[in-house]
């Protein structure tokens, strides 16, 4: 082919596009009208997209299941709020300067677990007849459990007889022969801190001391309380184990687990045992209820400080004079522990235990208040790329009880922190925001927002869309 062959083919192909060009050309107008329209229309139904999405639609309701599910998630949220762990309060007051007699001493609120005074709290002692309430807590169980009741008679083996305990023994004054319930046996736990009883109910729960021993250390270490540890439940033996710090946890869980044991046992002003009740039916006519050892509470603040109901002292040498104290004014519940208390004999002990409780409780109740929020906030949220367009964030726990300085009374403040949407497929529980409470401007708690439901994703068309319009969301 010539050089000038090439440009004729060249020449007449151009004329033919030329022609098919000119031929077509009324329809550009057309076609390009046509393509703005298409790309009017998306544009209208993608910004239509957007605001829909902007405009939250209020959720669906929750299925039956869907809301046991949420609920059992904040319920926990709600123990572990109320679990055995102490927390400090993020602010400093002048009246927590104390003179205390006692070594170790620690004042916590009962309700939120927060700390307003401690002194040596972590301090290893033995707990002496403190004891007893991780006994009391046990039988408590045991009960709650349906394995035994207040009513049942309680087989009395030689080994908590009052006869055989050991030399100085807290007494119920237990004996052979006698009748007695589980229910006595508290009282006299609580009010007489009888060891006889205590030997008694390690014997009915677990058929041994030992074995009872080993039950009352697992239950110890499942409250997550290290530094505790027994080697019996009378408190009699200095091996026995505690600090302040730990035994005020695990006093703030007795009562939040079992607050009737304060008006049945706790508060209770004197025991008179035994009665003819408890005797043989030959001693019960030849004696009555002459036999009957009347005891007062053990508790030296009990009626004589307003508002103390409770709970338990205890005393070794080795120990000092220890006081597990509560007390209830107006809704509010606190709770001390001091112990290593000094005194030379019982009476200036008791002096003593009356002393570091009254300044420890008077300043709990003239320094702090409650803050309680029952209805902590729920929000509603985008979901993007998902079958479920909108979903609430629930706080976790579902109620909120906050320790503040009585000066910061109606000057708590709450700030809601959520993302503008979620995106796909979530499951319930899940966290995607924070509620935050503020005393001025210290953040005095925080919990998290969690989803109330599983939200499914959709198609992939529909995930991209949704993840380009994000970005036009806020």
């Amino acid at each position: 082919m010539t050089h000038n062959s090439f440009f004729v083919i060249i020449k007449i192909m151009n004329d033919k596009f030329l022609q098919k060009i000119k031929a077509a050309r009324p329809y550009f107008i057309p076609a390009l009208i046509a393509l703005e329209a298409v790309f009017l229309l998306i544009v209208i139904a993608f910004t239509l997209h957007v605001v829909s999405l902007r405009n939250i639609r209020p959720p669906l309701s929750l299925s039956q299941s869907e809301s046991a599910s949420i609920s059992l998630i904040r319920q926990k949220a709600q123990k572990d709020a109320l679990g055995a762990s102490l927390r400090t309060i993020p602010y400093e007051s002048a009246e927590r300067r104390l003179s205390l007699t006692a070594g170790s001493a620690i004042l916590i609120d009962a309700e939120t677990g927060a700390i307003l005074y401690k002194k040596n709290a972590d301090e290893k002692i033995p707990p002496a007849s403190m004891t007893k309430l991780v006994v009391m807590y046990i039988v408590f169980k045991e009960i709650a459990s349906a394995r035994i009741s207040y009513d049942d008679i309680v087989p009395l083996p030689k080994e908590c007889w009052a006869k055989n305990m050991p030399p100085d023994s807290s007494l119920m004054f237990l004996s052979s022969g006698q009748t007695v319930t589980v229910k006595e046996l508290l009282t006299g736990l609580a009010v007489a801190s009888g060891n006889d009883a205590a030997v008694a109910l390690a014997y009915y729960i677990s058929g041994s001391v030992p074995a009872f021993v080993e039950r009352m250390n697992a239950e110890i270490k499942a409250l997550g309380l290290s530094e505790t540890h027994f080697v019996e439940p009378s408190g009699y033996d200095e091996r026995n184990i505690t600090t302040a710090a730990e035994f005020a946890a695990f006093s703030r869980r007795y009562v939040t687990d079992f607050p009737d044991s304060i008006n049945l046992f706790h508060s209770c002003r004197e025991i008179y045992y035994p009665l003819s009740k408890n005797l043989s039916a030959q001693n019960a006519a030849k004696y009555g209820d002459s036999l009957a050892v009347h005891q007062k509470n053990t508790n030296p603040l009990l009626g004589l400080l307003d508002g103390v109901d409770g709970l338990k002292t205890g005393f070794i040498y080795e120990s000092g004079y220890n006081l597990a104290l509560t007390a209830k004014r107006d809704g509010r519940r606190y709770i001390s522990v001091t112990m290593k208390g000094a005194g030379k004999g019982s009476r200036q002990g008791q002096a003593n235990r009356v002393k570091d409780g009254t300044a420890l409780m008077e300043m709990a109740f003239a320094s702090y208040d409650i803050f309680r929020d029952k209805t902590p906030p729920e929000c509603t949220i985008r979901v993007l790329a998902s079958k479920t367009k909108s979903a609430k964030l629930v706080c976790a726990p579902s109620s909120v009880s906050l320790t503040i300085p009585i000066e910061y009374r109606g000057r708590v403040s709450k700030r809601v922190s959520i993302p503008p949407y979620i995106f796909g497929e979530q499951k319930a529980g899940s966290v995607f925001g924070r509620v935050e409470y503020y005393c001025g401007d210290d953040v005095i708690a925080s919990f998290p927002l969690i989803l109330d439901r599983n939200t499914k994703s959709c198609g992939a068309l529909t995930r991209a869309i949704d993840r380009f319009s994000a970005r036009f969301i806020k």
